[in-house]
């Protein structure tokens, strides 16, 4: 389907009908040819063939009372995009980062019919969870570096993306592997390697279970 919606006057006769045709450029009929609409300023052609990544044309013409029509005016043109953007690929900063207060992730996603309009990220404790970061428009950034956050040294961190084109649909969201905190440094502890409790054995720990 193709709707379009129009105005014209004639101060003298006035007008007394409008004709509507849908093409492939300004002014062409190659696809819904002149049909008219009466009086109406608004319709919906229906029963098209219409393909993906062609760009398509309201056209529209009136005649008034003296039975003379007027030049053909014509919409800026839609392009039809049924597919939505590809998955964003999310890259986070590997597997595993020595801050507590600070994530960053980079993304990219693709839509050759339409473009993209916008992303939206968030994150969370797993994939596509919001319970760090809730939904929240990126525009067309392609990366993030959120600091007002408090982490669990314990848990893994994802990003979650999904991309929107200028046709209005929303790509599947794609997310990150995972990051989760490291010291990245030698700890003391009576655990491993210092039975005797002199605070001389150190070892590096990724995960609170490492010092069981």
């Amino acid at each position: 389907t193709m709707y379009g919606s129009w105005s014209s006057n004639d101060p003298e006769s006035g007008i007394v009908e409008y004709q509507m045709a849908v093409g492939t450029a300004p002014g062409q009929t190659d696809v819904a040819p002149w049909q008219s609409v009466g009086l109406r300023t608004s319709f919906t052609r229906t029963g098209l063939s219409l393909q993906n990544g062609v760009t398509y044309y309201v056209c529209v013409k009136a005649r008034n009372g003296a039975g003379r029509w007027s030049e053909v005016g014509s919409a800026d043109g839609i392009l039809l995009d049924s597919t939505p953007p590809t998955t964003p690929v999310v890259i986070d900063d590997g597997d595993s980062t020595s801050v507590l207060d600070s994530l960053h992730a980079t993304w990219r996603s693709e839509d050759p019919e339409s473009g993209l309009a916008e992303y939206y990220y968030c994150v969370g404790t797993s994939p596509g969870a919001t319970d760090v970061r809730s939904w929240t428009s990126a525009g067309l950034v392609e990366g993030v570096t959120i600091t007002d956050i408090k982490l669990d040294p314990v848990l893994r961190y994802y990003f979650s993306v999904k991309a929107r084109n200028k046709a209005g649909s929303w790509s599947a969201v794609g997310a990150s592997d995972g990051i989760g905190y490291s010291t990245g440094a030698a700890i003391w502890s009576k655990f491993r390697g210092d039975q005797a409790n002199r605070g001389v054995g150190l070892f590096n720990a990724t995960r609170v279970s490492d010092v069981a």
